[in-house]
């Protein structure tokens, strides 16, 4: 009989330690993961693709940045517009067009942000706002 109390004791003490190192696991990842969103933003001159939780991408440039908020300026974003067809049309926009007139920068909440990613100096979406800009 002692040695199923013994067992028990044991496999009570292997779950306590098993779950300290999934809390200890799941803190150094959020801290990790918040690290490698300031980093991506240390190039100010790299235009940056910030992905949002509600499926919003802008493309800008990365300035301003702490622990909460990371703030992009010189912003464009992708808009579907329905055509008479059954097909959408891709449109970008330049933030500062719409109706209640923004400015051009905004302050993003880093819990809203998905991922980062520095774009590459001629990509389609990169071209295509040198062309909007001209």
């Amino acid at each position: 009989m002692k040695m199923k109390h013994g067992l028990v004791k044991n496999a009570k003490a292997v779950w306590v330690v098993l779950i300290a190192l999934i809390v200890i696991a799941v803190g150094l990842g959020v801290f990790f993961m918040r690290g490698n969103i300031s980093a991506i933003g240390g190039d100010n001159n790299a235009r940056t693709a910030v992905f949002l939780t509600n499926g919003q991408v802008y493309f800008g440039f990365m300035s301003d940045q702490n622990e909460q908020y990371i703030t992009l300026s010189n912003i464009f974003y992708i808009k579907s517009t329905d055509t008479s067809s059954d097909t959408n049309k891709l449109t970008l926009v330049k933030l500062g067009s719409e109706v209640y007139g923004p400015e051009d920068s905004m302050k993003i909440n880093r819990d809203h942000v998905l991922y980062l990613e520095k774009m590459k100096e001629h990509s389609k979406i990169a071209d295509a706002i040198i062309k909007a800009a001209n």
